[in-house]
């Protein structure tokens, strides 16, 4: 006997369900039982169900934070890539960059975009190239004024570089030690080469300086041992110290000295062991100690207003005859 009810067991004779407390009228055989239990049953599964869509309701935040996640990384890539450059930027819209890639030929941009801004390009940082040994060619877009110190030290393989117009100097020991560097053009808006600018390019043979020039600095040529001629400007007043320093193909016929010439500083011309005749112009008025300490010297004319070191030639002293005029 069972409850129609519920459905549960109840003890013959019983008049009510002790289980749900239902008015036991009619005696319902199992198989009725089992029939009024399963649309019970289904009741239950149904209240259950959303309890099963609410954990598969949970997994959706996640899948939200991986599309943030993702969407968040792809904007971060946009904002900050700029390809082969690294960027130092500016609230006036400029930048400085520095090259990180490794091809041969690098041209230098103008502008720059980084996420939603673009830059202009108006200075190559300090070693913004050095030590790239894939280097062989650099074109710099005009909107370049500064190039820093050392910007190109050590391109081992740097050929042939192309400046920008607008440039007013190269700074200290830009292309020093780019042994392989046979081709400069410099743009006529220079005014000043820096100190150790051109040092150990050993495969330079000639260089022109724009007549724009006015200041060479100290070591600028030195150890360019192939550099065969050289006409410095008009305008200059000085050969600084080591200027010209172990330039040993450097031919006298091919040196020309501006008549604005004063002054010419410590060990200058020294080891320049092609220089074998040297005519100072008329202005020069100091000429310091091993200015001309070269071993193949033999005549050096001086104008007789000029103050001479008697070390002029190193630890030779009468070394080479000096004529005054």
């Amino acid at each position: 006997m069972f409850c129609e009810k519920c459905g549960k067991p109840l003890n013959d004779g019983a008049k009510f369900c002790p289980f749900c407390g239902a008015a036991v009228n009619t005696i319902v055989d199992p198989k009725q039982a089992d029939e009024n239990v399963e649309p019970k049953m289904a009741k239950e599964n149904k209240k259950e169900q959303p309890k099963k869509e609410k954990k598969k309701r949970k997994k959706h935040p996640i899948l939200t934070l991986l599309l943030l996640a993702v969407i968040g990384v792809a904007v971060y890539w946009f904002m900050t890539y700029t390809g082969d450059w690294e960027l130092e930027t500016h609230a006036n819209g400029t930048c400085a960059v520095t090259y990180v890639g490794n091809k041969e030929h690098v041209i230098v941009p103008g502008k720059i975009r980084k996420g939603f801004k673009t830059y202009t390009v108006t200075s190559l940082n300090e070693d913004a190239f050095s030590d790239n040994e894939n280097l062989k060619w650099v074109e710099i877009s005009d909107s370049v004024t500064e190039i820093w110190p050392k910007a190109f030290y050590g391109c081992g393989n740097l050929r042939k570089v192309d400046l920008p117009n607008g440039l007013t100097k190269i700074d200290d020991h830009v292309f020093q030690c780019c042994s392989s560097l046979t081709v400069v053009d410099m743009p006529h808006s220079l005014t000043e080469i820096g100190d150790g600018a051109f040092e150990q390019c050993s495969s330079l043979e000639g260089i022109y300086i724009p007549d724009s020039v006015t200041a060479i600095g100290s070591e600028a040529f030195r150890g360019c041992s192939k550099l065969g001629g050289i006409n410095i400007p008009e305008g200059v007043t000085v050969i600084e110290h080591s200027t010209f320093e172990e330039c040993e193909s450097l031919n006298g016929m091919k040196l020309g000295l501006p008549s604005t010439l004063v002054t010419i500083e410590s060990d200058a011309f020294k080891g320049c062991e092609s220089l074998m005749k040297v005519k100072l112009p008329a202005g020069v008025t100091e000429v310091e100690i091993g200015a001309f300490d070269i071993g193949n010297l033999q005549k050096l004319e001086c104008p007789k207003t000029a103050n001479v070191s008697k070390h002029v030639f190193g630890e030779r002293l009468d070394h080479a005859e000096i004529v005054w005029y």
